[in-house]
């Protein structure tokens, strides 16, 4: 990661997305399948509730890690994104425009 020049925040949270894989399942990556990304996937929503993003965010360390270290695009390719939170504008009344 550090070749291809990736900020230290990206470095530390792909390895902490890897890193929090292996301490739900108790195996090391190259031994999972599929299914148990999607639980551990589910569990990040479900039970810990973290947002959208978060997942992404993690998504997208595993997916870094299964292409390039494991070579391994068969286990991750087919794991959808979440889709990105819509939020809508914020409207002003009249009187907080005019301050």
């Amino acid at each position: 990661m550090e070749v291809e020049h990736f900020a230290d925040s990206s470095t530390k949270n792909y390895l902490n997305s890897i890193k929090q894989l292996c301490l739900f399942t108790g195996k090391l990556p190259e031994n999972l399948t599929e299914n148990e990304i999607y639980d551990f996937l589910s569990y990040l929503v479900n039970d810990k509730g973290h947002s959208r993003e978060t997942v992404r965010n993690y998504l997208q360390g595993l997916r870094f890690v299964y292409k390039r270290v494991y070579k391994r695009t068969d286990i991750i390719d087919d794991i959808p994104y979440p889709k990105k939170t819509k939020t809508l504008p914020q409207i002003f009344s009249g009187k907080e425009f005019s301050l």
